[in-house]
């Protein structure tokens, strides 16, 4: 059992992590990571599922033994939009204020450290399987922001919290595959440069 996330904009990497980071993979993962492809591993235990899901500042990744797992991840305020256009649309008879109170109070059950897990979804009426479940989780990004994760998950799964990692708990226990190579400097210098795209851009 499986559950990660990892806040992107709290990574600032020195030049030394991201270089020992760099001697972790396996050099055909830094080609693939530096080529932005992604090849499906064949050899991969077909008993163990997993699911990874970014938005935002925010990577959720979920795993599992027990049956298949997805996860999604989304900004609270995105989120609450969509379900505002939704009810604008198919509900037009109801008053933006019972929407406004039904809104808080969704936001209420939301505590730190918590998951919901009575969402029950339907479709056409019925409930297309009574062995799934959907845990949803708020992450407080900081005062004003929140981001939900959602995971759908087989019953047998027990509720488990995310979890956050830093990037010293990633490399804390990680053995490097060798020594210091001039491709990895190549590395940093390519992601320093994305880097200063991504702020310019």
């Amino acid at each position: 059992m499986y559950r990660f996330y990892f806040n992107c904009h709290h990574w600032k990497p020195t030049r030394d992590q991201w270089v020992y980071a760099n001697r972790c993979l396996p050099s055909r993962e830094i080609q693939r990571i530096d080529e932005y492809a992604y090849e499906r591993d064949r050899k991969s235990n077909h008993l163990f599922d997993f699911n990874l899901s970014h938005h935002n500042q925010l990577v959720s990744i979920a795993g599992t033994f027990a049956g298949q797992i997805g996860c999604d991840t989304i900004l609270y305020q995105i989120y609450i939009r969509r379900i505002r256009t939704h009810r604008k649309k198919s509900e037009e008879f109801l008053s933006s204020m019972v929407i406004e109170r039904k809104l808080r109070e969704m936001r209420e059950n939301f505590f730190r450290n918590e998951i919901i897990s009575d969402t029950i979804l339907r479709i056409n009426q019925q409930l297309p399987s009574d062995k799934i479940r959907f845990d949803e989780q708020m992450i407080f990004l900081n005062d004003y922001d929140q981001q939900l994760i959602t995971l759908c998950l087989s019953t047998t799964n027990p509720c488990q919290l995310f979890v956050e990692l830093t990037i010293d708990d990633i490399l804390h226990g990680c053995t490097p595959f060798d020594e210091n190579k001039q491709e990895y400097f190549i590395s940093w210098e390519r992601f320093q440069t994305k880097r200063q795209t991504d702020i310019f851009s």
